[in-house]
């Protein structure tokens, strides 16, 4: 609760970034002699307990950087060969990432509310307490379906591709939404966040046709 800083020697600082892959898994089916699926997931867990505290920014104002994330990702794909020259392809894929953050700031006592961040500007000494976070939840997907026509000399390909996404991120004050600027212990400045907010951002159509076909002619190859 000091106004100036007074470090706490008997809890050093530092950075941990702990990934851990719960599971990646790919299943295939032959369903008839030209039918053929098969799926994927794969789940992932992260912890940035915290990841950028640094010798000019205390544990207790980096807390926004103290972060846990859950991401999902599941696949799916058919292959059909229709001829011994056609071949029919599908495959989708979706991607969700959730990050949460501390809405209380983990570095400070338990109910400790209010507290106001400081940063001596003789040192640039970041302390005391975190004045905002966030937390964003982004999903994805994505797919596409082509169609191959291939001979000894001739290829052709055509598709379409589909995507499609939204990305939240809602910003909030973990302490109090002010940052006061000292030099040498004499406060000279404030800095007032306006919070909470939401940014949204859609993707909704990120679609694609394409057209591929070649030729060869004795050493000759047109595009």
């Amino acid at each position: 609760t000091k106004w100036t800083y007074e470090p706490d020697t008997s809890r050093p600082a530092a950075n941990k970034n702990t990934v851990k892959d719960f599971s990646s898994v790919r299943l295939t089916w032959q369903a008839t002699a030209k039918n053929k699926f098969a799926v994927t997931y794969d789940h992932t867990d992260v912890c940035d307990c915290p990841r950028a505290v640094t010798a000019t920014i205390a544990p207790e104002a980096a807390a926004q950087t103290y972060q846990h994330a859950n991401r999902t990702a599941f696949g799916g794909e058919w292959t059909a060969p229709l001829t011994s020259r056609v071949l029919l392809e599908a495959a989708f894929g979706s991607v969700s990432i959730y990050w949460p953050r501390p809405r209380e700031n983990p570095f400070l006592p338990l109910g400790t509310v209010g507290m106001i961040s400081v940063q001596e500007q003789s040192t640039g000494l970041t302390y005391r307490a975190s004045t905002a976070n966030f937390e964003t939840r982004d999903n994805r997907l994505s797919s596409r379906v082509t169609l191959s026509y291939v001979t000894g000399a001739h290829a052709f390909k055509t598709g379409f591709s589909y995507g499609a996404g939204k990305l939240d991120r809602l910003e909030y004050s973990i302490d109090a939404p002010l940052l006061f600027r000292f030099n040498n212990g004499v406060p000279n400045q404030i800095t007032q966040h306006a919070r909470d907010r939401l940014l949204r951002t859609y993707l909704d159509a990120d679609h694609g046709l394409f057209v591929q076909d070649k030729w060869t002619i004795g050493r000759l190859t047109l595009s």
